[in-house]
């Protein structure tokens, strides 16, 4: 958005843009995405912040990507209180602002099952459809596959990190089932789609829910053999070659961890 000046002269107004789960791997990635642009505000709300402060950041949002969510919380309590509570206390505070800002979700593909986290994500997806409806905002719901990239923590929730992270040290890994598919999105994909969803144009599907564009599928054993034949080449002082997309993709998560 450009404002006209007294002199004529015209000035790149900011978007402020709120991130919620800010400090969290998504989160982070995003961030340094919206930061590199200049015509964006981004205002950080997480863990560390004092849940009161909620309000204020909120009122200034011209959009809000909502990432906060817990995955395996040591009290099962907090999948109600943080997956679904604090969605529908964000999505109450929006609705006082002037023009309710479009609401970007960060679900999961855990979403279709019906497990504790899976259960907490549909809720926290109903809450946000049922805010478009009420209010006329946009609203972009994403269930996104398992995610690698930089800044992914190991020992948590991610596979690929926790082996990325264990190879590049010499420790072992443990493989459950080589035969296993998992279906994975790059973090620079998925910034990449976002962006484009903040300035309008979604990778929308006829459902309401948006996708990621580009996914993969590979299975445990191959993505495991894949970081030993990293590893081996970078002990050797060799070059690595990817052989596809995927694999430049996944030797660039692996060499951040080394």
């Amino acid at each position: 958005m450009r404002k006209t000046q007294s002199d004529g002269s015209t000035q790149q107004q900011r978007m402020t843009v709120l991130v919620t789960g800010a400090d969290g791997f998504v989160g982070r990635n995003l961030c340094a995405a919206l930061e590199a642009d200049a015509s964006v505000g981004v205002l950080r709300f997480d863990i560390g912040n004092e849940p009161a402060e909620l309000e204020g950041l909120a009122a200034q949002a011209a959009f809000v990507f909502h990432l906060a969510a817990v995955m395996r919380p040591p009290d099962p309590r907090a999948f109600s209180e943080i997956n679904v509570d604090l969605t529908v206390k964000l999505l109450g505070l929006l609705r006082r602002n002037r023009l309710p800002p479009p609401v970007l979700l960060s679900s999961s593909i855990q979403a279709e099952l019906d497990n504790p986290y899976g259960t907490s994500k549909r809720a926290a997806e109903a809450a946000v459809f049922g805010y478009g409806r009420e209010t006329g905002a946009e609203v972009r719901v994403y269930r996104l596959p398992n995610l690698f990239g930089r800044w992914c923590r190991p020992n948590y929730s991610s596979a690929v990190a926790t082996w990325c992270h264990n190879i590049a040290r010499g420790l072992p890994i443990y493989v459950r089932d080589p035969a296993a598919e998992l279906t994975l999105g790059y973090i620079d994909d998925v910034m990449r789609e976002w962006l484009k969803a903040l300035h309008g144009e979604p990778a929308l599907t006829q459902d309401g829910f948006c996708i990621l564009p580009t996914t993969y599928r590979r299975t445990l054993g191959q993505i495991a053999d894949t970081l030993h034949r990293f590893k081996a080449a970078s002990d050797a002082g060799q070059p690595t070659q990817p052989r596809d997309d995927f694999e430049n993709k996944l030797l660039a998560t692996f060499q951040t961890y080394l």
